[in-house]
């Protein structure tokens, strides 16, 4: 019976050192376990509605404007943003990761206001008819621009307004045949209508500097146009080095911290206490395990909840023993 014990006991240990060495060798844990903005740095800003003449904020309005932002925040790919009210008008977004501080707000407060005018000023075309935007590049010349698709509504709308230039100015190069493509009273380009277009299909080009850019203008344009103004009521940005210490500093302490506790385990308790430090490492693999099979993000309150979960393992075998 002895001898079996020890086998059992020779195989766990095999198991959780075999286990633990995997999931170190192919960082498993570092490449799914995502680090929040105290850790890796990043953006937080807080963000208030304000009333307009043209959009008074209406009590569902801060719910319609995190629907937007959330949908732009996640068209860019960001892993796990914190996007969550305070009060009746304020928004707080934390975005990990990111270090361009400007360019993040812009992004999500950009008030995206997309319209079509023709050169007397008429305004032809709104966001609202239009379906898709996507950012491409040229492929024979590298010019980034932005494809759009129209609904049904847009696409008879464009072909009835190009249809119209085209034939009440002959001239190719008759200045009236410009329609101007504004976003948030931006003029982004003022295409020449050269024929009649009736496929629903337009595009943005001439104005964008790198493929990044166009992508930002056609995520804005996809996610729609916020229904409210917003103003930033705080900015705070994190810089990657200090996150970067705080993990480091963390870590060091979870280490001394953990190295002790098993010394203490062995010194006081010898053969159960190699047994509680076996269960103790078969407990933290999973742990971890967990957190990164559901790509949980740790943050330095996460980090000290789990190494005060690790004592109370701890203070479960001695309650045992």
């Amino acid at each position: 019976m002895k001898g079996r014990s020890l086998a059992i006991l020779l195989a766990i240990l095999l198991v959780v050192g075999v286990g633990g060495y995997l999931l170190v060798r192919y960082q498993v844990i570092q490449k799914n376990l995502n680090l929040g903005l105290d850790l890796q740095g990043g953006v937080h800003v807080v963000l208030e509605a304000v009333d307009t003449p043209e959009a008074p904020v209406q009590p569902d309005s801060i719910d319609r404007v995190k629907a937007v932002i959330e949908n732009r925040v996640n068209q860019t790919g960001l892993k796990e943003p914190i996007i969550q009210k305070e009060g009746t008008r304020r928004l707080i977004v934390e975005l990990p990761g990111v270090k361009n501080t400007q360019e993040a707000i812009d992004m999500i407060g950009k008030t995206a206001q997309l319209t079509f005018v023709t050169a007397d000023g008429r305004v032809v075309l709104k966001g609202e008819d239009l379906q898709d935007a996507q950012a491409l590049l040229r492929p024979n010349i590298n010019e980034p621009y932005v494809a759009l698709s129209f609904n049904e509504e847009g696409r008879k709308k464009f072909s009835q307004i190009t249809t119209e230039l085209v034939r009440k100015y002959p001239n190719p190069d008759d200045p009236n045949r410009v329609i101007s493509i504004v976003l948030d009273e931006d003029v982004l380009t003022s295409p020449y209508v050269k024929e009649p277009i009736t496929t629903g299909d337009a595009e943005i080009s001439g104005g964008f500097e790198s493929l990044e850019e166009a992508n930002q203008v056609a995520i804005l344009l996809r996610s729609g146009a916020l229904p409210v103004k917003l103003e930033k009521v705080a900015v705070q940005s994190v810089g990657p080095t200090l996150g970067v210490d705080s993990l480091e500093k963390s870590t060091r302490a979870g280490i001394v911290g953990v190295a002790a506790i098993l010394i203490f385990m062995i010194a006081f308790y010898r053969l159960p206490g190699i047994l509680a430090n076996v269960s103790l490492f078969v407990y933290m693999f999973l742990v971890l395990g967990i957190l990164a099979a559901l790509n949980a993000t740790l943050t330095l309150p996460g980090i000290a909840g789990f190494l005060l979960s690790i004592g109370m393992a701890v203070d479960a075998n001695i309650i045992i023993f």
